[in-house]
């Protein structure tokens, strides 16, 4: 999103003023993002006890970054099944 901003701006469709608007709205959403995926991850943790928050964020990520690597589109997010958090 970023990069095509940047190409807006470049070719004069987009003011600078409204980029900074645009770059705080980048960066709050991935603030909500983040405790969304926060949330979310304490509520499967309260029905588990092998849950382990840190373990399950990092692998979550991992793969993340494996499909960003393999693809030039991001793969959607997707819902991990119950079995896989106790992974």
């Amino acid at each position: 999103m970023m990069e095509r901003h940047v190409d807006r701006l470049q070719r004069g469709e987009c003011t600078i003023q409204m980029g900074f608007v645009f770059s705080d709205l980048l960066t709050n959403f991935e603030r909500v993002s983040d405790h969304c995926s926060n949330i979310a991850v304490d509520t499967l943790q309260l029905k588990s006890s092998k849950l382990d928050s840190h373990k399950f964020l990092k692998k979550c990520e991992t793969r993340k970054t494996a499909s960003l690597s393999k693809n030039s589109m991001p793969m959607p997010r997707s819902i991990p099944s119950a079995a896989d958090l106790l992974r």
